[in-house]
Order: C-alpha cells, then sequence, then structure tokens
C-alpha cells in the first residue's frame, strides 16, 4: 500500500491574483504556508478477477466501477484516465480538516491523488511538475474555476512567495526565517472555524471573482 499526503494553506497576501483570468494581464503574486494538516489518499493493488468490477475507491461514499468513466467522483474520475489507470487499483481518501474550509482542501486532495498514482506506476514526478499536473486537472479537466495557488502550496509545502506568470510558468522562492522568528510568527497567527453550515467552495468563489473582473474591464 502506498500513502501520500499533501498540506492545505493559509494565504497572507495576493488572493485572487492567482486566477489565470487576472495574472495574464496583470501579473500575479501571493504569499502563503502551508500548514500541517494534511489530505490523505491511499493507493493499493485491486485483484479484479475476483471481483465484478475493476476499481474501488472510498470517500464519503464508496464506489465499485469497471472502468473510471463510469465513476461519480469527477477528481478521481479524470486523474485516473488522465495517469492512464483502467483497472486493479483500490484507492482511499481521508483528510484532517473537512471540506469547504476556504484553505485549499480540494486542491490538496488531486495533488495528493495525482502523487499517489504516480507513485502506483513507479513514477517520479518533481513537486513543481506536480503542481502543474494538479492545475491542468482542475481547470481544464474538471472545469472548476480555480486559481493556481493552492495547488502549489500543496505540491511544494512551506512558507513561499509564489509569482505567477502562465499556467505552466510559475516561480516559487521559499521565504526563509530563522527558527526563533519563525515560532514568533507562528505565535502570533490565530485561526478559527466557525460555521459548518457555512461552506466556500473556491470554484463558486472565484467564479464571481472573474465575474466581477469581466464587468470592470467591460468599457
Amino acid at each position: 500500500m502506498l500513502i501520500s499526503r499533501a498540506p492545505v494553506r493559509i494565504s497572507f497576501f495576493g488572493g485572487g491574483t492567482d486566477y489565470p483570468e487576472y495574472f495574464l494581464q496583470h501579473g500575479g503574486a501571493v504569499l502563503a504556508t502551508a500548514i500541517d494538516k494534511f489530505s490523505y489518499v491511499t493507493a493499493s493493488p485491486f485483484l479484479s478477477h475476483l471481483f465484478d468490477y475493476s476499481i474501488r475507491v472510498s470517500y464519503r461514499k464508496v464506489e465499485l466501477v469497471k472502468n473510471p468513466s463510469e465513476m461519480e467522483h469527477v477528481v478521481f474520475r479524470e486523474c485516473l484516465k488522465f495517469c492512464g489507470l483502467e483497472k486493479d487499483i483500490e484507492l482511499h481518501n481521508v483528510a484532517d480538516l473537512p471540506a469547504f474550509t476556504g484553505l485549499g482542501s480540494s486542491s490538496a486532495f488531486t495533488v495528493s491523488l495525482l502523487q499517489a498514482l504516480h507513485s502506483f506506476k513507479g513514477e517520479f514526478i518533481r513537486p513543481l511538475d506536480l503542481a502543474y499536473e494538479a492545475i491542468y486537472v482542475e481547470r481544464h479537466l474538471v472545469n472548476d474555476k480555480v486559481g493556481c495557488q493552492d495547488q502549489l502550496m500543496a505540491a511544494m509545502g512551506g512558507f513561499n512567495l509564489v509569482e505567477f506568470r502562465k499556467e505552466d510558468d510559475i516561480v516559487v522562492s521559499r521565504v526563509t526565517m530563522a527558527p526563533a522568528r519563525m515560532a514568533e510568527f507562528e505565535e502570533h497567527i490565530f485561526y478559527w472555524y466557525f460555521d459548518r453550515q457555512s461552506k466556500r467552495r473556491a470554484a463558486n468563489s472565484g467564479g464571481k471573482q472573474l465575474n466581477g473582473w469581466e464587468i470592470t474591464e467591460k468599457p
């Protein structure tokens, strides 16, 4: 069994400028850090010749399918197709935090899943290339209106200044601090989760931002 994980993030400055619809015209950058909360994916071989289905995936529900195209979960489906895996695999997803917290949990899942699938195939992939793949899957295969910072932070980890040029040309610069300064910084960060009913989906809020930009750019 293979186990992969990818962290969620806290963004300090620049949120919204990570959308290609924005940074291709105006440039964009974010200051953000990964935190010690993760999305996990396990991958293991599945003996499909013993069953009447070929793939088993579990998240908040369980899906038993003969091929990825039958799958309801769009990210599982598109990642399996993207990586060329058609059968004989079992996947599970669990996470430290609930969905829709606004911390990039959906992209952390996508990154963790892609890492697990590449590892399952015996392939090594650089963290930056893993981020580029996650951006492509989410924006062009799943067709979510999401930005590009969450995938970068999930794949790269750490405390970073991320500059956006193109979807496949992003510069990540590590922000370095002395251990004592980092400890002081962490002591002054507070984060609350108030209302489980108030769910924030990046694709929805991103769509509203894009509509706003389109309106302001019209003569």
